[in-house]
């Protein structure tokens, strides 16, 4: 049997000298749990309506997470875009530290992930689960070249044209093997896409391209099964098939699950049975879609007889696009708060956090308690019983005492970083948020993400930003920065600090290609 002394709040010393310790523990006689974390795709706090009851967009199985479990209002991605999130949710660790310091992997990117770093799927397969990832991974790979490498394409991984990114397809080799992606860094096994479903549209299997791409008319590969309004379908059901398989054949050992959805992405098209059904835009039909996906999962544990004893975390890698059509028909993505994806603004980074455990989570909680998706790893680590291998995680935070409402043991997360688009970083402390080196959104200027700098609005500086009482101000509407040059400064030393606790990675060089 899997039955553990599930310890509900563990004690040990974690890896960054900000991390205070952590609590007491306590013995239990329940077991550890299957996980299942479902990762939507730029979905904004007020997308899911269990936030945002107003809405005229429902989403009642998204609802029902929350009304079994805990809704967590003050959640926050480490980054307002999806690629460095990816990165922060998996490691536990803030992804300006890797080599990626802004935007998001284009097409063949190297891997992001280090080998050797450890991972939500490296440290729980550690602890005897089955892992499994099923979706959009867009965290780069290390592909191999065809030989010589003509293309070079270590050399121009960074282009974002079309045209040029074709050039770079012909130097991949797709029938080898590439390296440190899923397969390398915990996961049993995974099914996805390499980026999102559109930059590169064929489908991964652990360690290597499957199916049948070939070369469109750009030159990008392209494979007919990877089709815009299914991919969602397909990895929910690779997902539903990886637990009944696990059940019939590994019941011993619990299973963790990580379905990062393409949806409600621009890259994805709207299913038919969708189509305009909010009567607003293709992206708020893709919130059916997602809303969905999540039914089909909690229906299958229901069906397997697993619900009680799984772990299911519904989030969302950043905030959302503009959408004023939603707008003018009562839908606010953002809810209240300021801000879109790509922004430094809360917007950007504050998401649907939502988590069910039936008997161990009180249901219909709602918590204000900050928390960030880095604190994944050491939240685990303590559900397991097992501290962090050395270094692991240096910007996680044990989040089980909040999770399990256990409230004699929760401890306030010590300050929180945030990134934009374009690189700025955020601190949130106390009352306060800072935003340094702009006074504007700090993310991508199409109108589609705030736009360009208003006329008269300084120019991006480090000896600027922006400072919010967040308690007085939730909606970051009254700039402080220059009314408390005290704060700032106090602010500044604490984010110099978390700079230093880990050294930053650098982007490794190109392995020597045999000819």
């Amino acid at each position: 049997m899997r039955v553990s002394a599930l310890l509900l709040a563990l004690a040990f010393t974690a890896t960054s000298s900000w991390c205070c310790e952590h609590a007491v523990a306590k013995e239990s006689n329940c077991q550890e749990p299957n996980i299942v974390i479902i990762l939507a795709d730029d979905f904004g706090w007020g997308d899911a309506s269990c936030n945002n009851p107003d809405s005229p967009i429902k989403t009642p199985n998204i609802d029902r997470i929350a009304a079994e479990g805990i809704r967590f209002t003050n959640a926050h991605t480490p980054s307002s875009v999806c690629t460095p999130t990816r990165y922060g949710l998996l490691t536990g660790r803030y992804p300006w530290r890797s080599y990626l310091k802004e935007k998001v992997l284009p097409y063949y990117a190297p891997a992001l992930i280090t080998k050797g770093r450890t991972t939500l799927a490296s440290y729980l397969k550690s602890q005897g689960y089955r892992t499994g990832g099923f979706g959009k991974w867009h965290l780069g790979l290390d592909w191999t070249p065809v030989q010589g490498d003509p293309a070079k394409w270590r050399s121009h991984w960074e282009t974002r044209d079309p045209k040029e990114a074709a050039e770079v397809t012909k130097g991949i080799d797709h029938t080898k093997p590439f390296r440190n992606g899923p397969s390398d860094i915990g996961f049993d096994t995974y099914f996805g896409t390499a980026s999102n479903c559109n930059r590169l549209p064929f489908f991964i299997q652990d360690d290597r391209v499957v199916g049948n791409p070939m070369p469109d008319r750009k030159g990008i590969m392209r494979d007919p099964a990877c089709a815009r309004d299914k991919v969602d379908d397909i990895y929910v059901a690779k997902a539903i098939g990886f637990m009944e398989t696990h059940e019939k054949q590994h019941a011993d050992r619990p299973f963790f699950v990580y379905l990062p959805l393409n949806a409600i992405h621009g890259a994805v098209e709207v299913p038919q049975r969708f189509t305009g059904k909010t009567a607003m835009t293709k992206r708020e039909d893709k919130i059916l879609w997602a809303n969905q996906s999540v039914g089909r999962i909690l229906a299958a544990l229901d069906r397997m007889k697993l619900s009680d004893n799984t772990l299911v975390i519904f989030t969302t890698d950043n905030g959302p696009i503009n959408s004023p059509v939603a707008r003018r028909k009562g839908h606010q993505p953002t809810g209240p708060y300021r801000g879109l994806k790509t922004n430094v603004w809360d917007g950007g980074t504050r998401v649907p956090f939502i988590a069910r455990w039936p008997g161990h989570i009180p249901a219909g909680v709602t918590s204000d308690h900050l928390i960030g998706l880095t604190d994944m790893l050491a939240t685990f680590a303590a559900l397991c019983d097992k501290p962090l291998p050395e270094g692991a995680g240096p910007d996680s935070f044990n989040q089980l005492p909040v999770l399990l409402q256990q409230k004699e043991q929760i401890n306030q997360r010590p300050a929180l970083v945030t990134a934009s688009y374009l690189g700025f970083l955020t601190l949130r402390h106390d009352s306060w948020k800072a935003v340094f080196g702009t006074k504007w959104t700090g993310g991508h200027p199409s109108t589609a993400y705030g736009g360009q700098l208003p006329k008269g609005t300084p120019p991006d500086d480090p000896s600027i930003g922006q400072l919010y009482n967040i308690a007085q101000d939730p909606y970051e509407k009254n700039d402080l920065w220059e009314l408390h040059p005290e704060v700032v400064n106090q602010l500044r030393g604490e984010i110099d600090r978390i700079k230093a606790i880990d050294k930053s990675d650098v982007l490794p060089l190109p392995p020597q290609i045999a000819e």
